[in-house]
């Protein structure tokens, strides 16, 4: 990278005409809160129309000058942020780039070159003004010879005084950045976006509200990470030695339980069947429950019907080689080949509206998954096609579209 050292020329006289660089009006913007790609003109051009008129020290200067200076000044703002932004707003990069254009002079009107000497009043104006002392006795205490350290705390606390009226608090903060030591470095670390806050060093800890779960959320907790009763009730009991008593008790989860099954659900000695309009009205109705996005379709429309379409998929497994004990069901008949299960099974695919079918109300973002399978029949049947293809001929003729 190519390093140009740019030589500033602020303000210099020549043949009592008064003159300032670009660079120095574009680091002027730079240090002042005025963002250089900043899309408020009005802000840079007031900025810098204050700057120079403080430079050349004219209070006011005529309506005709005033016109020229801004005018030349718009020009002025809406170049350098054209460039700036076209440098990707990287500071050095644009004064590299852009040296020879900011290392010429400003133009500015000529009744404005002419330089107008202070006047003795307006730099009695300039400086600050001393904190007033009520004798020459308390003056000279003033001009102590000791170490700060060392002094009274009635005299540190004047000496103190002293400094904030003599100088901003902006300026005090950043010169106690630049003293060595680990506090400089501590205020340095505050003054920083991703620092530390002032809660966090003075050790202050915010209060958090704990959120207590609710049993069905208790209950997918506890079925997503397969904890036993037994492990559920010690997460219980620490929670509560933590001061954390976030979990509901294993009685009320289990509770929840029960609603999660279909009802009707049939029961026989080689078979376990839900009838499928059933599981879909339960199924749809535990993913529509409290969903965000059909809240607030009802709170736009309360008294508006919406018509929703479910788009599902079922498939069939089979697993075998389990023991057979030849046992009799109630009619005496004994089940010749009871090793092997057959499994039908439906999963949830997306929920959209019928007259709109881009609009998804629900998305299934998991669809292989294991949790995302709804047992439709359970059966003690050999796994061939015979048993497949007349099961998929009853679930074709169930489905509901």
């Amino acid at each position: 990278m190519t390093i140009i050292i740019l030589q500033e020329a602020p303000l210099h006289h020549n043949d009592n005409y008064f003159q300032i660089s670009r660079l120095e009006l574009v680091k002027a913007l730079r240090a002042s809160n005025v963002c250089l790609s900043s899309n408020r003109q009005n802000q840079q051009v007031n900025f810098l129309k204050s700057f120079i008129l403080k430079k050349t020290h004219f209070m006011q200067i005529p309506q005709d000058v005033d016109e020229k200076l801004l005018a030349s000044l718009v020009v002025f703002s809406k170049y350098i942020t054209k460039c700036f932004r076209k440098c990707h707003r990287i500071f050095h990069k644009f004064v590299e780039i852009h040296s020879d254009y900011l290392s010429d002079n400003i133009d500015l009107p000529v009744e404005l070159k002419l330089l107008s000497e202070p006047n003795v009043e307006e730099e009695e104006d300039l400086i600050p003004p001393t904190p007033p002392i009520a004798s020459e006795h308390k003056r000279q205490k003033l001009d102590h010879k000791k170490p700060f350290c060392q002094l009274s705390r009635s005299v540190k606390y004047r000496e103190s005084q002293l400094i904030r009226t003599l100088h901003d608090n902006d300026a005090l903060f950043f010169t106690a950045k630049l003293l060595p030591g680990k506090l400089a470095s501590l205020i340095k670390l505050a003054d920083t976006p991703t620092g530390m806050t002032l809660d966090m060093m003075l050790g202050v800890k915010e209060k958090v509200e704990l959120v207590k779960r609710t049993p069905q959320q208790a209950l997918s907790f506890l079925l997503n990470n397969e904890l036993s009763k037994s492990q559920y009730q010690a997460l219980i009991n620490t929670s509560k030695n933590c001061n954390a008593d976030i979990f509901p008790s294993y009685k009320s989860v289990a509770g929840m339980k029960k609603f999660c099954r279909p009802d009707n659900i049939v029961a026989e000695d080689l078979e376990v069947v839900v009838p499928l309009q059933k599981l879909l009205d339960h199924t749809a109705k535990r993913i529509l429950s409290d969903h965000p996005v059909l809240s607030e379709m009802v709170e736009k429309n309360p008294n508006e019907r919406f018509e929703l379409l479910m788009i599902y998929k079922y498939g069939f497994d089979g697993c075998g080689s389990f023991q057979t004990y030849m046992q009799r069901d109630e009619s005496g008949w004994v089940p010749q080949d009871a090793s092997t299960i057959i499994f039908t099974q439906m999963v949830p695919l997306r929920i959209v509206k019928r007259d709109d079918l881009k609009f998804i109300v629900y998305n299934n973002y998991s669809p292989n998954s294991a949790h995302s399978y709804r047992p439709v029949r359970i059966a003690n049947e050999p796994e061939n096609n015979d048993n497949i293809f007349a099961e998929g001929g009853v679930l074709t003729m169930k489905s509901v579209f």
